[in-house]
């Protein structure tokens, strides 16, 4: 009867780490402002609204072209994934500044 207790709570451990790994996979939405872009080393940086910033790597050339035409300041949606505990810039577009405000 230990031996199928040890067994289960194996099982459990070994699904909670691959549901883990599977949802790094799933494409995430970070908003926010660009605080910095380093074009050479295909990086960038989104401050949030709550003033925290987060560095998005680029590896797309696609993606780089668009960061091209960003600057600092520029509010923007990005959607990445986590890879290797790097955020991998999946696609960011340029939020349109609401009209009359």
């Amino acid at each position: 009867m230990k031996r199928f207790g040890v067994i289960a709570i194996a099982l459990l451990i070994a699904f909670a780490f691959a549901s883990m790994a599977i949802a790094q996979d799933k494409p995430m939405e970070h908003k926010g402002t660009i605080s910095k872009i380093d074009l050479k080393a295909k990086t960038f940086s989104i401050k949030d609204d709550k003033g925290v910033e987060t560095t998005m790597i680029v590896e797309d050339d696609k993606i780089l072209k668009t960061l091209e035409g960003l600057k600092v300041g520029d509010k923007v949606v990005c959607k990445h994934i986590v890879k290797a505990g790097k955020n991998i810039c999946q696609g960011v577009i340029k939020k349109k500044p609401i009209e009359g405000c």
